[in-house]
């Protein structure tokens, strides 16, 4: 009688789960490794992207990064005139 019972339950079970769709635990796995990838591999794009636009930035301030006293000097003499 236990057996029968049991035998019932597991496949109640069975049919709830495939009823819901639920993936089982190998299945599982896999979905989420898949999704870790394409989310990497949208976070390198957006990274690229954004790199590329900072490099524009930073190089135009690298242009007087190293500018000395008489450079900035003889800059405010001119802006003057």
């Amino acid at each position: 009688m236990r057996r029968t019972v049991r035998q019932l339950a597991d496949a109640i079970a069975s049919v709830r789960r495939q009823a819901v769709h639920a993936p089982g635990f190998g299945e599982f796995l896999a979905v989420s490794r898949i999704s870790h990838i394409l989310i990497a591999r949208i976070g390198i794009r957006q990274r690229t992207h954004i790199a590329r636009a900072l490099n524009v930035v930073l190089a135009t301030y690298r242009v007087n990064a190293h500018a000395g006293l008489t450079e900035v000097a003889g800059q405010h003499r001119e802006a003057g005139q």
